[in-house]
């Protein structure tokens, strides 16, 4: 049964009601359910000139216009409506359909509406001093939400809307609120799905982009910038640039991280929202596992490269030889070298793009270089680097002698403080070095453990005579080095003496200093 409101409403215009109310929550698509909804106001309810839909935005607490008829919706674009602002704020705040009747209601309704507003309206109408006869205005709801308002209004038709029109009004609103909510989880829905859609397609293409059984940082960042097409700077965790494009401004900075692990950081230009920030957040697990990879390829080629220093200090010629021709290196004249306290990466700017055979060995770095490129690493470090440089070698069976004299020199300035390692270094400088290293360790061994014996037990006595003969025997230098006065190094000299039962002239002096220097072990 029909409720009483809607008695008087002709039997024609009751069923037209009915139809459109059907339509009305069938509507998915919410540009043509306000089409449904302005046009069957106007058709509907005599003397319609005026019909708008306002919606409520919660990120700005407002009212806007979405849709109308009798006015241009152009004008309206900057208006927003506060909750109690005009007769559709009050409508809205008060939950409950109003009926304004005459132009003094209506004025009164209007009298809190913003000056900008009101000119909007009267441009939107093309009615500068905006005869308004009667309106309607009935909310937009559900039982539980409150979606916006309908607003009719009469400028021109000699006829004043009536309670029979607020209840035709009212109950079109009902469906359309129902309908204007299906409207826009059905839009919500849709936009997720093409959300994940899109995301599924962002994630084969970055997918794609690591397929390259290399690995390359520009391929998957290039996948990322084609998404959103944003500057950036992808920096390791030493801060060295992997991959870049563009000049940032506004950077938003982005760890990435493998467990506790920090691997490098993303710098974008933001900021970044909706797909853009989906983009790059599905990015930063794969560049961390290019990170991760990167640094795996990095770890075996430094276990190959460093297999050409094995087979040396083995002498297996034929494996070295086979390296070097790998190596590209097969008829160059190599030297080896040693740079002290530095690592791989420090070197890695020269030496990237260049297949040479090299050595992480504890704190030092062992590497196997035709002359030339000695000459391009020495240019390119700081002054204060600390490298050792042997002869370039005519032949395979030369090099065991340099690397074993390399790594002497090295062992020697740590143990002995001679000789003292500069920028350039070179052993060729050293003879008694490149001597010694060439005598068999069994036989270096033998010979200090000969010379040093009487001292053996005394490792003061022992470092004092070591001390001492690389400080050019002067007791005074000796004991600037050893942090006690030249009298206590005199009075151990003399004890030294008395236990060795020798003079410490100059062949004796000579002896020590070859035995100490015989004394180093060096390995590999």
């Amino acid at each position: 049964m029909v409720e009483s409101k809607f008695t008087g409403v002709p039997p024609e215009r009751m069923e037209r009601l009915l139809t459109l109310t059907r339509r009305l929550t069938t509507r998915r698509d919410m540009a043509a359910l306000l089409e449904d909804l302005l046009h069957g106001s106007t058709t509907l309810i005599p003397g319609a000139d005026f019909v708008c839909v306002f919606l409520y935005r919660p990120e700005c607490n407002a009212l806007v216009p979405v849709g109308g008829t009798g006015f241009d919706l152009s004008a309206l674009q900057e208006v927003q409506l506060k909750p109690g602002e005009s007769i559709t704020g009050k409508t809205f705040v008060a939950r409950k359909p109003l009926l304004l009747p005459n132009p003094e209601a209506i004025r009164a309704a209007q009298s809190n509406l913003a000056p900008e507003h009101d000119q909007a309206v009267r441009q939107a109408i093309r009615r500068p001093d905006n005869p308004l006869r009667s309106s309607l205005a009935v909310p937009l709801a559900t039982d539980d939400r409150l979606l916006g308002v309908l607003v009719i209004d009469n400028y021109d038709t000699d006829r004043d809307f009536t309670p029979v029109d607020l209840a035709v009004a009212s109950s079109l609103a009902d469906h359309a609120a129902v309908a204007v909510l299906n409207a826009e989880e059905y839009q919500e829905i849709r936009a997720l799905s093409q959300q994940l859609q899109h995301t599924m397609t962002i994630q084969q293409r970055l997918l794609a982009s690591m397929m390259s059984p290399q690995g390359n940082f520009e391929h998957l960042m290039h996948a990322v910038w084609t998404a959103i097409r944003r500057p950036y700077r992808l920096l390791d965790a030493q801060g060295d640039v992997k991959a870049m494009r563009g000049i940032i401004q506004d950077p938003v900075s982005l760890a990435i991280s493998a467990g506790q692990d920090l691997l490098g950081e993303l710098q974008i230009a933001g900021p970044l929202q909706g797909v853009e920030r989906l983009t790059v957040e599905q990015a930063l697990p794969l560049i961390a596992l290019e990170f991760l990879k990167d640094t795996a390829r990095q770890q075996e080629r430094l276990r190959v490269q460093s297999e050409a220093f094995r087979r040396l200090w083995e002498r297996d010629y034929a494996a070295v030889d086979a390296l070097l021709t790998q190596y590209g290196m097969h008829a160059v004249r190599l030297a080896i070298g040693l740079i002290q306290d530095t690592t791989v990466d420090a070197v890695r700017g020269v030496i990237e793009h260049t297949n040479i055979p090299l050595m992480q060995r504890e704190q030092d770095l062992l590497l196997m270089m035709p002359e030339s490129t000695w000459q391009i690493l020495q240019q390119s470090l700081p002054r204060e680097t600390r490298m050792i440089i042997g002869s370039p070698a005519d032949s395979l069976q030369d090099l065991p002698q340099e690397l074993s004299g390399v790594l002497m020199l090295s062992a020697s300035s740590r143990q002995l403080g001679y000789p003292p390692v500069t920028h350039a270094t070179c052993l060729c400088d050293y003879p008694d070095i490149s001597f010694m290293a060439g005598i068999p360790d069994a036989f270096r061994q033998r010979f200090h453990e000969t010379v040093v014996a009487p001292f053996q037990e005394d490792p003061e006595l022992l470092t004092t005579l070591k001390t001492w003969i690389f400080s050019e025997r002067s007791p005074e230098r000796t004991a600037a080095i050893l942090h006690t006065h030249p009298n206590t190094i005199r009075y151990r000299l003399d004890k030294a003496r008395r236990r060795w039962n020798r003079p410490l002239d100059d062949q004796a002096a000579i002896l020590l200093r070859w035995a100490f220097l015989a004394g180093i072990r060096v390995h590999l």
